[in-house]
């Protein structure tokens, strides 16, 4: 059982794409009153600031992953990204193409590791925070007290990101 309220813990939310760790997490931080970091719009971000400035190497992607800025904006659950929220932006053909390789490449993923380590401790500070992507709970924070690991059977992941990229036209 999670305890509602108190700070100082983090809850690590995994599962493949489409089995819903988006909607459960951000229900989770919402009635936790606490705070969501997605750590796919990290990635996202990286991929955005690459397409943007036509980078696309694992070294110049590693750049830009350390000089981002990330905040977080209460009102709307959402992760700020250089000052900026940043939508559907991030939710891109393109963006979203490219955060699926750089996930792979290794100085991207362990600068990422260690900014999503020192925000979510950050946070955990003063309130309850959910993190939530790929390898959360096994690689990025394999010592937290609450994991989760979020599944769908496949045909309903496929209707779930159907429905997703539908939606995005």
């Amino acid at each position: 059982m999670i305890k509602k309220n108190k700070p100082g813990y983090i809850v690590a939310i995994d599962g493949p794409a489409g089995a819903g760790k988006s909607t459960v997490s951000r229900q989770l931080a919402l009635n936790l009153q606490g705070r969501l970091l997605d750590t796919g719009a990290m990635y996202r971000s990286v991929a955005y600031f690459g397409v943007k400035e036509n980078i696309s190497t694992e070294i110049g992607l590693a750049k830009i992953a350390r000089s981002i800025n990330f905040d977080y904006d209460v009102k709307n659950q959402s992760l700020i990204v250089n000052g900026e929220e940043m939508g559907q932006r991030l939710r891109t053909q393109q963006v979203s193409g490219l955060a699926s390789k750089i996930s792979a490449y290794k100085g991207v993923r362990q600068i990422l590791t260690v900014r999503q380590r020192e925000l979510a401790q950050s946070w955990a500070r003063s309130c309850p925070v959910i993190v939530e992507g790929r390898d959360i709970g096994t690689v990025v924070f394999p010592d937290v007290d609450y994991k989760f690991y979020v599944t769908a059977d496949p045909t309903v992941r496929a209707e779930r990101r159907h429905q997703q990229l539908k939606k995005q036209g």
